[in-house]
């Protein structure tokens, strides 16, 4: 889903908001919270760093994968 068009009625609204909603406390960091999201998630030591696209490509969310 791409946020950078315009909203197309209600149900799209919605989407968009939900999605916004899922990445501001999943994803986004927080100085409150000492850069933490405030939903916890689990710490990735190891593996090849790999960006994904968040909100249509507005933001990126990095994470770590294992290589088998």
């Amino acid at each position: 889903m791409c946020v950078t068009r315009p909203i197309l009625n209600e149900a799209h609204l919605a989407r968009v908001l939900a999605a916004y909603a899922a990445y501001y406390n999943a994803d986004r960091t927080h100085l409150a919270l000492n850069k933490e999201a405030p939903l916890p998630r689990p710490v990735e030591p190891q593996g090849r760093i790999i960006s994904r696209r968040v909100l249509g490509g507005l933001h990126r969310r990095y994470a770590r994968i294992t290589e088998k």
